[in-house]
């Protein structure tokens, strides 16, 4: 016998054994799964002169969910002051370069999420103005999913 041992009371279905040389007795199991979501296959995108003298750049990435539906949001904020979507000059000086970035052709606005079908993998797409001769610019572009 143990002392000082104290024993949870039966869980509600489990089924006790009996005192005997061999015994049996069931547990019933229950688990919970969060919805969780996930951004993969991420790479870093560098902008291109395109035809016209503009900045383009597309990276393929995934979206997902474990959810039965699989729908999520997509919130995207960029480097810029208050999450826009600017490109810093890098050793100072000179202005931003402001950009615009798609998800799958849908345009993307800082911090405004949008509802997306399902899961996929698809592309991201920033095109910006042909920036002046001198600095190279960089910034990030920051992807936020959830599970709807």
């Amino acid at each position: 016998m143990y002392t000082g041992l104290a024993m949870a009371s039966p869980a509600a279905g489990a089924e006790q054994g009996a005192v005997a040389a061999a015994s049996a007795g069931e547990v019933h199991i229950t688990a919970s799964v969060a919805p969780r979501a996930a951004v993969t296959a991420t790479t870093d995108m560098t902008l291109r002169t395109v035809s016209g003298g503009g900045l383009a750049g597309v990276e393929a990435l995934c979206l997902s969910s474990n959810t039965a539906s699989g729908r999520l949001s997509l919130t995207a904020t960029g480097s810029g002051p208050d999450g826009a979507f600017a490109l810093a000059p890098q050793g100072g000086g000179g202005a931003d370069l402001a950009y615009t970035a798609q998800w799958q052709g849908t345009a993307l606005e800082p911090g405004v999420p949008v509802e997306l079908a399902a899961g996929t993998c698809g592309a991201a797409s920033v095109t910006a103005p042909a920036g002046g001769a001198g600095p190279d610019y960089a910034g990030r572009l920051d992807l936020l999913v959830a599970p709807i």
